[in-house]
C-alpha cells in the first residue's frame, strides 16, 4: 500500500500547465491497494486506470478537462473495490464524460463534485457519471451540475448493452443534479 501523487512525476498543479503526462506515469505506477492521492489543479485530456484493485482516489484536488480530451475523461475500468472521494472535474464546457465506470465491482464515490461537461459542436451523449457493467457500488454526497450535449445530457447513467451489463445493487444517496439539458438546436 503506498501513496502515489502526479506530483512525483513532474505534475504542476496549477490549473494552467498540462499534467496529463504526469497522470499517465502516476497511474502506471499504482498497484492494487494503493491511493492516488490528487491535491491542487490539473488540466488533463485524459485519466485512464485499468485493472487496480482496492483502488484509494482521494485529496481535495482539481480535475480540469483540458481543450479536446478525451471523451472518457477519467475512466476505471477494471478497477474492483474503487474508492474516489472529494475530488472535483469540471469539463470546462468541453466534450466528455467526467467519471466512467467500467467492468468492476465495488465502488463507493463520495463527495464528488463534477460541472461544466458539454458544449453544441457533437451530438453525442454526455454524463457527469456514466457506469456500465458495474455492480455493488454506492453514489452518495455527490454533486453534478451544468452538463449539456445536442442529444442526452445526463447526471449520472447507469447502462449496459446485454443483460449482464446493466449496474446491479447501485445506491445513489443525497446526491443534487442541477442544470442538465440538451442544447437547443438553433435552427
Amino acid at each position: 500500500d503506498k501513496f502515489v501523487t502526479p506530483e512525483m512525476f513532474g505534475a504542476i498543479g496549477d490549473g494552467e500547465a498540462d499534467d496529463t503526462d504526469a497522470f499517465l506515469n502516476a497511474v502506471a505506477n499504482l498497484k492494487d491497494n494503493d491511493t492516488l492521492f490528487v491535491r491542487g489543479t490539473h488540466l488533463v485530456s485524459a485519466v485512464h486506470v485499468e485493472n487496480i484493485r482496492n483502488l484509494t482516489v482521494t485529496g481535495g484536488g482539481t480535475l480540469l478537462a483540458k481543450e479536446s480530451c478525451d471523451l472518457n475523461l477519467v475512466k476505471f475500468n477494471g478497477c474492483d473495490n474503487l474508492t474516489i472521494r472529494g475530488i472535483k472535474i469540471d469539463g470546462q464546457n468541453q466534450r466528455c464524460r467526467a467519471i466512467c465506470l467500467y467492468d468492476l465491482n465495488g465502488f463507493d464515490v463520495s463527495g464528488v463534485s463534477i460541472e461544466n461537461i458539454g458544449n453544441d459542436e457533437e451530438d453525442i451523449s454526455l454524463y457527469g457519471i456514466y457506469c456500465t457493467n458495474a455492480h455493488n457500488g454506492s453514489i452518495s454526497n455527490t454533486k453534478v451540475k451544468n452538463v449539456h450535449a445536442k442529444s442526452v445530457a445526463t447526471g449520472i447513467a447507469l447502462e449496459g448493452h446485454t443483460d449482464e451489463e446493466v449496474p446491479k445493487n447501485i445506491l445513489i444517496d443525497h446526491v443534487r443534479i442541477e442544470d442538465i439539458s440538451p442544447i437547443a438546436d438553433a435552427d
